[in-house]
């Protein structure tokens, strides 16, 4: 049983990689803007979200209650989902603004690709991340959320990262 659980995330992170590589191929047929390219693939990640996070909550427990407890919380999702956590996670809060910056050196979801043209192709976790929190905007006491692939190993970069900005009112 437990080796058909660790061949399921193993399964999952292969799932995950091509199917963002399939998303941006597709957009950079349609686009010619890295940008426009960019923020399509987190509109199409944003429609899975939801998918996603039902699933995740239906094998762990609570959302987080605080600003605090995201950081772990999207750790334990990002396991949950590829078998990987992240390297380095960084919080800071500056007045209104509450940032979470997330690392990964040997990421899952782009690991031995190639980005087809230069935009950061994880694109799958920010959608899903500023999905999930825009939902829950009213319990942050929040008017705003956005999370960006920053920084993206399939285009050469040395990481994986995602700044994740939170607004509150």
């Amino acid at each position: 049983m437990l080796a058909w659980k660790l061949a399921a995330r193993k399964s999952a992170a292969y799932l995950f990689r091509g199917l963002n590589l399939a998303i941006i191929r597709r957009l950079a047929e349609k686009y010619d803007d890295p940008q426009k390219i960019y923020q399509e693939g987190k509109k199409i990640a944003r429609m899975a979200a939801e998918a996603l996070y039902i699933h995740y909550l239906s094998g762990t427990k609570a959302p987080a209650r605080s600003l605090e407890e995201l950081a772990p919380g999207y750790n334990l999702g990002v396991k949950f989902f590829t078998g990987k956590t992240f390297d380095e996670i960084e919080t800071r809060r500056e007045g209104k603004d509450f940032y979470i910056t997330f690392r990964i050196y040997d990421c899952p979801l782009c690991k031995g690709v190639r980005a087809p043209v230069p935009v950061p192709i994880c694109v799958v976790f920010a959608g899903t991340f500023e999905w999930i929190e825009s939902q829950r905007l009213d319990e942050w006491n929040a008017e705003s959320v956005t999370c960006d692939e920053t920084r993206c190993r399939a285009r050469g970069d040395e990481c994986c990262e995602f700044v994740a900005h939170i607004r509150l009112k």
